[in-house]
């Protein structure tokens, strides 16, 4: 990070808001990508994003420095998608014991096939194990390079290559 950055962060963590606005709006993009990553399909990214910057404005005080600020915020966000994962399933769960009749086997399909017999892209993308959809997702949304990609998740480099590689090919 820069000195500048640096400056912003301690303002922030000071309470001002000029300085956390700075902030968020810096990191918004790429927290939303993540989001899109980790959240169950029908999630609202904006209302998660909104849980991430309550927890943002609330707890900043708490992230030691400048450096720890982009992990904090990457835990803050898949901790966000998780609870909503969870709530969906509360949901579904309760759904179910409402029915009177037992799902038949085609329902359960993670990926549903068009009238023509393809499948949309967004369900091959959900359908992806989440180490090779997240960065998929971050590049492709985010434009972010290999590089930033490792950062963020805090792998290497040549993980991110296998993890687009396969994700590609699948």
């Amino acid at each position: 990070m820069t000195d500048r950055s640096d400056a912003h962060f301690d303002l922030a963590v000071a309470g001002d808001s000029q300085a956390m606005a700075h902030l968020w709006r810096a990191h918004r993009r790429w927290l939303a990508a993540l989001l899109i990553a980790h959240a169950p399909r029908g999630t609202d990214v904006e209302d998660l994003l909104q849980d991430v910057s309550v927890t943002f404005v609330g707890e900043l005080r708490t992230v030691r420095n400048a450096n720890s600020l982009r992990p904090w915020l990457c835990a803050v966000a898949i901790n966000a998608a998780r609870s909503a994962a969870r709530r969906m399933s509360v949901r579904r769960d309760v759904a179910v014991l409402d029915e009177t009749q037992a799902a038949s086997p085609q329902n359960t399909e993670i990926v549903t096939t068009d009238s023509d017999g393809s499948c949309s892209l967004l369900e091959r993308i959900a359908a992806l194990p989440l180490e090779q959809r997240e960065p998929l997702l971050l590049q492709a949304i985010q434009n972010l390079s290999q590089r930033e990609i490792a950062n963020i998740l805090g792998i290497s480099d040549s993980a991110v290559e296998s993890r687009l590689a396969r994700a590609r090919r699948t």
